[in-house]
């Protein structure tokens, strides 16, 4: 895979961040079910959750494609230039760019997973949702490495 122009690269983008913003919704669910956490999801009335969360997580992709369209590029395009196909490397910049966003994420979605309670900082709210989101970077990275990161730099 030789170029940026590429219809894989670009689907495989797309599809890592489905496969992260979902992992993402996932454990902030499982978080809300199991620990009780303090959540803007009420279990105790599910479909107006359900109609919630599925707006939220409408909301948090758009946003997340938008806003990690950047790095991607300049991860792919250094892929690109000194032919990387590392694992290693993918998940390495996905946490990077995981660390980067975080605070950002923690900004504009206050309330989507205020583990911490709606009154806490930015700081405390990345604090509490990073691990999560970090994981989910890490979940993108393996699903674009598989989909198209391992061929990048090739000549086919």
């Amino acid at each position: 895979m030789d170029t940026l122009a590429s219809e894989k690269i670009w689907v495989a983008y797309g599809c890592a961040v489905t496969a992260a913003v979902a992992l993402f919704i996932a454990q902030s669910v499982l978080i809300a079910v199991f620990w009780r956490a303090k959540t803007v999801f009420e279990l105790s009335q599910p479909f107006e959750s359900a109609i919630l969360l599925t707006a939220r997580a409408v909301f948090l992709w758009t946003t997340a494609l938008a806003s990690n369209f950047v790095p991607f590029f300049i991860v792919v395009f250094a892929a690109q230039v000194w032919a990387i196909r590392s694992l290693t490397y993918y998940i390495l910049c996905a946490l990077l760019i995981g660390l980067v966003m975080t605070p950002l994420f923690s900004a504009l979605l206050p309330s989507t997973v205020a583990f911490t309670g709606p009154s806490t900082g930015v700081w405390e709210r990345s604090l509490s949702i990073g691990p999560c989101l970090l994981l989910s970077y890490v979940a993108g990275a393996l699903g674009f490495w598989w989909q198209a990161g391992r061929f990048i730099g090739e000549n086919n």
